[in-house]
């Protein structure tokens, strides 16, 4: 794969991000299931809370409401568990406008 091709590049060093929609980091998904496989390629992953599951702006990243999940539930699902506790390779991205 391409992944796999930049990871054995000796010329240079890459910096491997995403961006994921929250949607797709739920850990039933099968997205979640890729990036669980491929975890030690990131160097970090960008979380979009962008009017999906979760509703920071409305209910604050511990609350739901007008989302159905919280926002700190999917985060830690991810920090704690897709990154083996490495929070630092997550980035929390949200939309301040509801």
């Amino acid at each position: 794969s391409k992944l796999d091709a930049l990871g054995q590049t000796n010329e240079q060093m890459y910096e491997l991000t995403h961006n994921v929609m929250e949607i797709d980091l739920l850990s039933e998904s099968e997205y979640y299931r890729i990036l669980k496989n491929r975890n030690s390629d990131l160097d970090f992953l960008i979380a979009q809370f962008y009017y999906g599951l979760s509703r920071a702006v409305s209910d604050g990243v511990n609350g739901t409401g007008v989302g159905i999940i919280s926002a700190v539930s999917i985060y830690e699902n991810l920090t704690l568990n897709l990154f083996d506790n490495e929070p630092e390779k997550v980035v929390y991205g949200f939309c301040i406008d509801s």
